[in-house]
C-alpha cells in the first residue's frame, strides 16, 4: 500500500483512533481499538490490509500501512501507550 492510498486521511486523522491503545498490540488489537474509537469504514478497511503480527507503536502501525518513515515519525509517541 502506498503512502497516496490512505483514503484521503492523513496519518494524524488514522493515529486519533488508535490513541490509548496498548503497545505491543496485535493487528486484530488494532482493528478492534479503532472500531471502538469510531474509526470510519475506510480507515476500518486500511488497517485490516496491515499484515497480521505485533505492532510496537502508532509509527509502527503507520510505517506497515506504507507511509515513508520520516512521516511515520510524525505520529512517533502520539497516544503510543506501553503495555
Amino acid at each position: 500500500m502506498s503512502f497516496g492510498n490512505l483514503g484521503g486521511h492523513s496519518a494524524g486523522d488514522i493515529a486519533k483512533y488508535l490513541q490509548g491503545l496498548n503497545f505491543p498490540a496485535q493487528k486484530e488489537d488494532v482493528v478492534q481499538h479503532a472500531q471502538s474509537h469510531q474509526a470510519d469504514n475506510q480507515t476500518l478497511d486500511l488497517l485490516r490490509k496491515i499484515p497480521p503480527g505485533a505492532y510496537n507503536s502508532i509509527a509502527d502501525v503507520m510505517t506497515r500501512l506504507g507511509l515513508p518513515a520520516g512521516a511515520a515519525d510524525i505520529v512517533k509517541g502520539f497516544g503510543d501507550k506501553p503495555h
